[in-house]
């Protein structure tokens, strides 16, 4: 049986990060456990590109492993999922990737990017027909990885 704990915003952020560390979690488990959510929920996954990245920020030049998946349910919901993992030092670059991903590629934490702690960030576009959203179907891989406000 797993117990749910309920900690306000500063404590869970922390709790997240002991548990990530104990876990381990690295990009590969995280992404793993979203195609699967995913499936589970009815989806149809295919993988896009997977390719690592080199792009010039301010403090020189940031690298980043760019991950891209498409998801597909039979009521006409489509998911378009994008990971974003620095290669090196994540919590050093994170800020970095953040500043290059909403300025060069469009994505706000506001709307289509999720903070996932120590580990980098997932950009996504959805379409669906209905309020059902992908959101609304992976609550424990949410809860699980990304930051909360």
């Amino acid at each position: 049986m797993m117990l749910a704990l309920v900690l306000p915003g500063v404590a869970a952020a922390e709790l997240r990060q002991h548990v990530l560390a104990d876990m381990g979690a690295d990009p590969d488990q995280v992404i793993s456990e979203f195609v699967e959510a995913l499936r589970e929920a009815g989806y149809t996954v295919a993988p896009g590109i997977n390719y690592v990245q080199m792009v010039g920020v301010q403090r020189g030049t940031l690298s980043f492993k760019q991950t891209e998946y498409n998801a597909y349910h039979a009521d006409g919901r489509s998911l378009y999922a994008v990971f974003f993992f620095p290669t090196e030092d994540r919590v050093e670059n994170s800020r970095e990737l953040l500043g290059y991903l909403s300025s060069a590629m469009g994505y706000s934490l506001n709307a289509n990017l999720l903070q996932l702690p120590d580990l980098g960030y997932m950009g996504y576009y959805e379409w669906t027909p209905s309020s059902l959203t992908f959101k609304g179907v992976l609550e424990a891989w949410l809860d699980r990885y990304t930051a909360t406000e």
